[in-house]
């Protein structure tokens, strides 16, 4: 269009010298927010050349938590290695986008200057992308430099300071959530194990720096609609969730930082542990031992650790520890011990099978620590138990024959 509105004004004499109105004048900032927002103009282009007289570029934003967002482009100047021009891109009240034209062997000292600065300052956050070369670039930076560190806010609201190559290490990538092995612990009134795995799995999700905030949200949405949906199925009273359910959804929604979405995703556990406690759910730890007692006694033949168990039921391993010891009077190894000597004494007792191999099939594969093990617990060996039972077994015998004559 603009090309042929250029050839119809040289063909029209004494309009030549008034060609330059057909192309309108933007101010260097206006150009540059045209480039972020994706108008690839080869005039303004053309324009933005001429007025860079360095080498490179830098893109940085900064953050100001309280939505004040002063002349960043005055205060930064004189902070700056002498000859670096600034440039505001874009501003918003959230934002201001600064681009910094320099020579390669100054972006050092910039960098310690915006680090001085941040350091300084509380409540603003400095992100600071990659440098490069043509003015070309600056959309692609944008969009990809710029907006994944843009992600780093919402997981670390008190960081200050965000530098393109030492970014915070985000935590190793782990299996996605089983949302319907939460399901089953749910419905199995696991709700230990249930919350448990799900805490874990938030904190997971809290350090994953360059997700979309708007995802971690969503997953904690997605998890209160799904409790209230199987609290109700449970039979629990969920009038005051459902009532309440709109509150969360928008609250997370509009929270700033992960800490405040997680603040308001766990007073709403709260409420559901509240709701089991008045409506029966205080009956979940009996029911929980209970299983894992059971268990014990199914399996006490096996190589039985803490660790398996506690995988089993979807533990921790330490909290497992602590939660046996609590809710049972003694801890997992002192129950174990006690339930396979137990066996064994049976064994003992009725079966002529050597003590070595009682010892094996009770669950001990070494011997020795078995006997030391039947001796804490009975005061004597093995032996002398299977010969003091056999000895009062056949004088109780005689007795009875004593009596029959």
């Amino acid at each position: 269009m603009l090309k042929s509105l250029n050839k119809i004004v040289d063909r029209i004499p004494g309009l030549q010298n008034g060609a330059a109105l057909i192309e309108p004048s933007r101010s260097v900032e206006e150009m540059l927010e045209h480039l972020i927002l994706g108008y690839d103009s080869a005039v303004d282009k053309a324009s933005l050349s001429a007025v860079f007289t360095n080498s490179q570029f830098a893109l940085i934003e900064i953050h100001a938590k309280n939505g004040d967002q002063p002349k960043w482009k005055g205060q930064l100047e004189p902070l700056l290695p002498e000859g670096t021009a600034v440039f505001l891109a874009a501003s918003n009240e959230a934002d201001t986008k600064i681009l910094l034209n320099f020579s390669p062997h100054q972006f050092g000292d910039i960098k310690k200057a915006i680090a001085d600065e941040a350091a300084k300052r509380s409540g603003v956050s400095w992100l600071v992308c990659e440098p490069f070369q043509a003015i070309d670039e600056l959309k692609k930076v944008h969009d990809e430099s710029l907006k994944k560190m843009e992600k780093y806010l919402f997981y670390l609201p008190d960081q200050t300071l965000f530098l393109y190559d030492e970014l915070p290490a985000e935590k190793a990538k782990q299996a996605n959530f089983d949302l319907n092995h939460f399901i089953e612990l749910v419905k199995d009134r696991l709700f230990n194990a249930a919350f448990d795995y799900l805490k874990s799995h938030i904190e997971y999700l809290a350090g994953r720096y360059s997700n979309d905030s708007f995802e971690f949200k969503s997953f904690l949405g997605n998890i209160i609609f799904n409790i209230i949906v199987l609290l109700d199925s449970l039979k629990y009273d969920t009038q005051e969730l459902e009532r309440n359910k709109y509150s969360y959804f928008t609250n997370i929604n509009e929270a700033e930082n992960v800490e405040e979405a997680v603040d308001e995703f766990h007073r709403f556990l709260e409420e559901v542990r509240k709701i089991m406690m008045l409506h029966g759910g205080s009956d979940e730890q009996a029911n929980n031992l209970d299983k894992i007692l059971s268990y014990i006694e199914q399996h006490y033949t096996e190589p039985l650790r803490l660790s398996e168990i506690a995988a089993h039921f979807h533990f921790n391993a330490s909290y497992l520890s602590s939660y046996f010891s609590t809710h049972h009077k003694e801890g997992f190894s002192e129950y174990l011990n006690r339930i396979r000597i137990k066996k064994s004494m049976e064994l003992l007792e009725n079966s002529p099978v050597t003590i070595s191999n009682i010892s094996g099939m009770v669950g001990y594969s070494d011997h020795s620590y078995y006997c030391k093990v039947f001796k804490r617990i009975t005061g004597m060996s093995p032996g002398a138990y299977r010969k003091e039972y056999h000895a009062d077994h056949e004088n109780e015998a005689k007795g009875l024959a004593h009596l029959k004559k």
